[in-house]
């Protein structure tokens, strides 16, 4: 137990001092990525599907109505979500313990919504040097020109994540008419505007802080892995001692690890993890081994599922 609490000083929690800019990798995870993250693309547009005249799917609070196509849900038969739901979870669970934390790195919402985020800003302010270089340069016009031009696409996504969660309860079109409108009640502006709000707050400033200290399933993640879990660990007695490899150096002349100490491992962590500190329990570790250079790393032999 004591080494347990040695090792938790160790780690570097950032509580929101600095703003982590990931390195974005190209490749074979990144394309998983990209894939899993278009499943969204479902929440944006399936509330438009019609069917014989209405809307296909259509949560009618007001009503108390659950309508799927040709199937009404009434609160009656409200144990059937129940177990869908149930279904649902232990389906999570389950995947968890088998490969950790892919659920974070690959289907969450917030990590999708994030990645879209950092993606944008990546087209209008360059790569992640670039960005830190202009966090730590002095306003001017170029700066806040720049600075505008994301935001202001940052508020058109939380505002159509805020419409599209509305119309999932409500006629689409009919809803779109009384927003262009100005004709919405009190109770959907509020919903719309808190949606705007926390989409524009979470994805766009707190980032990695949401899953570490809003989310709760990042609390019991842990206690899902066991010894078979498919977990990326660092392999601290073939790594260290930590060292670069210099040009015609023998090999047998190398008095470092396999590990060359090239920084990349943490560059591409969207939550600024150091993984040869250990594997920390509150962040998503999935989003940090989506990236290519993971093959990098396992052909050092630095990292062990």
């Amino acid at each position: 137990m004591t080494g347990l609490y040695h090792e938790h000083e160790e780690w570097h929690v950032n509580s929101g001092e600095a703003t982590i800019h990931a390195k974005r990798m190209p490749g074979r995870f990144r394309t998983y990525k990209n894939i899993t993250e278009s499943f969204w693309l479902v929440f944006f547009l399936g509330a438009y599907l019609r069917w014989n005249g209405k809307q296909a799917i259509l949560f009618d609070i007001e009503n108390r109505q659950f309508h799927f196509f040709n199937i009404t849900i009434l609160p009656q038969d409200i144990w059937m979500l129940s177990l869908l739901l149930l279904l649902l979870a232990m389906t999570l669970f389950a995947v968890t313990s088998v490969a950790s934390r892919v659920f974070c790195g690959y289907f969450c919402f917030q990590s999708s919504w994030v990645d879209w985020f950092t993606w944008i800003e990546e087209k209008i302010e360059g790569n992640h040097t670039q960005r830190q270089k202009l966090d730590k340069a002095p306003w001017d016009a170029t700066k806040i020109r720049l600075k505008v031009i994301k935001h202001a696409i940052w508020l058109i996504i939380a505002a159509l994540t805020g419409i599209s969660f509305s119309i999932w309860f409500t006629d689409a079109f009919q809803y779109w008419h009384n927003l262009l409108t100005f004709n919405l009640s009190m109770i959907a502006w509020v919903v719309l505007l808190m949606f705007i709000a926390g989409t524009y707050v979470l994805a766009g400033f707190m980032r990695e802080q949401t899953c570490m200290w809003l989310c709760p399933y990042a609390r019991i993640q842990a206690v899902m892995g066991d010894s078979q879990t498919i977990l990326p660990a660092y392999d601290e007695a073939r790594g260290e001692p930590r060292g670069k490899i210099r040009r015609g150096q023998p090999v047998d002349d190398k008095k470092t690890g396999d590990c060359i100490d090239c920084f990349q491992c943490v560059q591409v962590c969207p939550t600024g993890v150091d993984i040869r500190k250990g594997s920390n329990w509150d962040v998503s570790l999935a989003d940090c081994v989506s990236m290519p250079a993971i093959r990098s790393w396992t052909r050092w032999g630095v990292l062990a599922a």
